[in-house]
């Protein structure tokens, strides 16, 4: 057989094949394949059918799972009651529970905890499954609007979810505007304390806005709590710890006695601002607040030499001219004439020194030239009439110039066609008791409808060097017609006349008329001149009568305090005192400090006192005199251990010419240290005297 015919048969072969299971085989596997997909449908057909048999076991089982579950966790208390229950009466029962307990888990396999813990864990997933699954078939059994609209509430509440950061922003914001417009109203209304409160939520609710921090902050500030401090931290925060906010935090650290914080900014400060100003006057101010005027004369001089200068390197050189040693003293007066005459903010600053100070503290050859002081400040570009007319007074008063040049220098700075001109004139004059210039400031319709005006008058007739009584009388007299002064303004008046004929009975019942007939917004006034111009004995009538009529208001109780306490009054300061509610100073550590302080000394309110204490250093950590305050009421409590273990824990210590004389005092009592007893004047209450008797043996 040849070769093609091999071929021949191969390929009629393999056609052959070909035809066979195209034939045969072809169709097997295509009736296999249908016959595959029958029985798959068949098996569907199955699972359906079985699925709610399939459902409802699924459901049981879960049923008896969470069963299961719930009652093992009830069995845990009754059985964990059962067990104290044995172990208060059978002890011997507890014991062999326990132990059986420990046999039972010491038995187990791990493979068995896991399994418990796995079983208990899918029981609650089942359980949570089934809730969620019967909520679904609640859902399915609803009407089809129901059901949409549950979804549009779903879609609407992810929304919201979604959207509700913005919008608590948004309401925050809103609100912190409402609050703001509402201290507005507060503060004009002269209702400043209760402004803050609205001022301080405000802030809180919106503390990105430094505009209302920064108006919480100056508020704060206004009122004197330290607080102030806290609400500078968060300004200087916002503003990315610049320099002058980060001064500011120090600046009112040091006025509130926190010198820690201001220690923590002053790092801070120099740290990232080495080249700024600020760091020179924050670290003179922080040495201050600790005492160390020697280091900060030292560090004051340095930066003078280097070329640093500002106002305050200036005021502590100058500020030891009355310093013991006399090289120092000469020194410092030295270096303020060497710089007086400067024309730049640096001698402006040192001719306001040196105008405030009293000619009674310019005496001799080291008294001011104040006529130079006045040309030079004719001449300096950033000098105004303050100063000018500040150093004319002083002039006129150290006789270096004529009453009649000095009158007419004063009036040449004012416009005397001005109402508001005429009442400054006139308060430049009184100040420096040139004389009544009445004739030329007052005309008849000022009388008649000016109030300040005729203050200003009546001050001038009476405090002047050269009195116009008669004719202050004829200005206060009650029958006085077409005044524009009030019934309050004519019984104060009257009373400073009184004052004047030396007649303290007169004195005395017009002042409680005038405080009777007058305002709260006259009260500050009052005060400034009877504090000015009358003794203590004669402030005490002010005060007594003011806490008469507002003794719930903190600033007047503290004012009527410490009057009683300067005068020794002790009778009728204990009596005060027991009457006082530390709560109202909540906020003000210094008077809180020296309430306590006083109550602790009479032996008042011992508990009140250490709690109050004790509430002080969690608010106020960083104040050093609320430590001593506890220290000493711990000391009056009999706890003299608790209260050296308190001063032991002072944040730093500090100079006793640093602190108050009371608080020199209690920390000379607890730690027994006399070093820190002031001067033997300021020993008023008899225990206060007894530690300097003590000091003597």
């Amino acid at each position: 057989m040849n070769f093609f015919q091999e071929l021949f048969f191969r390929i009629k072969d393999t056609l052959a094949d070909i035809g066979a299971y195209l034939r045969f085989g072809l169709k097997n596997q295509i009736k296999s394949v249908f016959a595959w997909i029958d029985d798959q449908f068949y098996m569907l057909k199955l699972w359906k059918e079985a699925l709610p048999n399939a459902r409802r076991t699924r459901q049981h089982e879960r049923k008896e799972a969470l069963n299961k579950l719930k009652d093992q966790l009830l069995e845990i208390p009754q059985k964990l009651l059962h067990f104290l229950w044995d172990l208060i009466t059978s002890p011997k029962r507890a014991f062999r529970q326990m132990k059986g307990a420990w046999t039972y888990v010491s038995s187990m396999s791990l493979k068995s905890i896991l399994a418990g813990i796995w079983g208990s864990y899918i029981a609650i997933l089942l359980a949570i499954i089934d809730i969620f699954e019967g909520l679904f078939n609640r859902w399915l059994a609803m009407r089809m609007l129901t059901r949409i609209l549950t979804i549009l509430v779903l879609l609407v509440g992810i929304g919201f979810l979604i959207s509700s950061r913005w919008v608590i922003d948004e309401a925050k914001q809103w609100r912190s505007d409402q609050l703001v417009q509402e201290a507005q109203t507060l503060e004009d209304q002269d209702y400043e304390v209760k402004a803050y409160e609205k001022l301080r939520s405000a802030a809180l609710l919106n503390p990105t806005n430094t505009s209302v921090l920064e108006r919480t902050m100056e508020t704060a500030r206004s009122l004197e709590t330290a607080e102030a401090v806290w609400w500078s931290e968060q300004m200087t925060k916002q503003k990315q710890f610049d320099a002058p906010s980060m001064a500011k935090v120090i600046d009112y650290a040091v006025d509130y006695h926190q010198v820690p914080t201001g220690a923590k900014y002053l790092a801070r400060l120099q740290a990232q601002h080495p080249d700024s100003q600020q760091v020179i006057d924050t670290e003179l101010k922080l040495l201050l607040a600790q005492g160390h005027r020697n280091r900060a004369l030292t560090r004051a001089r340095e930066m003078y030499a280097k070329g640093m200068e500002t106002p305050l390197v200036h005021d502590i050189i100058i500020g030891l001219a009355n310093n013991d040693d006399p090289a120092i003293a000469e020194q410092s007066k030295q270096h303020h004439r060497d710089n007086l005459m400067r024309m730049d903010d640096i001698g402006l600053y040192l001719c306001e020194i040196a105008l405030s100070q009293s000619i009674a503290e310019n005496q001799g050859d080291n008294a001011f030239d104040y006529l130079a002081i006045l040309e030079h400040l004719r001449k300096h570009p950033d000098s105004n009439r303050e100063h000018i007319t500040l150093a004319v007074g002083r002039a006129y008063e150290a006789g270096q110039l004529g009453r009649e040049e000095a009158l007419r220098s004063i009036l040449e700075e004012y416009d005397l066609k001005d109402s508001d001109e005429r009442k400054s004139v006139f308060g430049v004059l009184n100040f420096f008791h040139i004389g009544d210039v009445s004739d030329i400031l007052i005309t008849e319709n000022d009388l008649r409808r000016d109030r300040d005006l005729c203050r200003h008058l009546l001050y001038s007739l009476i405090m002047s060097d050269s009195p116009d009584i008669e004719r202050a009388k004829e200005l206060v007299d009650i029958n006085t017609k077409n005044s524009a002064l009030n019934e309050s303004d004519k019984h104060f008046w009257k009373s400073f006349i009184h004052l004047y004929e030396g007649n303290n009975e007169g004195y005395t019942l017009e002042m409680l008329q005038a405080i009777d007939e007058s305002d709260v917004s006259d009260w500050g006034e009052i005060e400034f001149l009877v504090k000015t111009y009358t003794s203590p004995h004669q402030q005490l009538v002010f005060y007594r009568e003011l806490y008469g009529l507002t003794n719930s208001n903190p600033y007047t109780i503290r004012k009527y305090v410490e009057l009683l306490y300067a005068l020794g009054l002790s009778d009728e300061l204990k009596t005060i005192l027991k009457h006082v509610n530390l709560d109202q100073f909540k906020g003000d550590p210094d008077s809180m400090s020296l309430i306590i302080y006083l109550k602790l000394q009479f032996g008042l309110d011992l508990e009140k006192c250490r709690y109050y204490s004790e509430q002080f250093i969690e608010e106020f950590p960083e104040i050093y005199y609320c430590y001593i305050t506890l220290a000493f009421a711990y000391f009056q409590s009999g706890h003299e251990k608790m209260a050296q273990a308190v001063l032991k824990s002072l944040p730093m210590q500090y100079q006793p010419e640093v602190l108050s004389s009371h608080h020199r005092l209690a920390y000379a009592a607890v730690t027994g240290d006399l070093s820190y007893l002031p001067d033997i004047s300021t020993a008023i209450l008899p225990n206060e005297k007894a530690l300097f008797l003590e000091g003597k043996k």
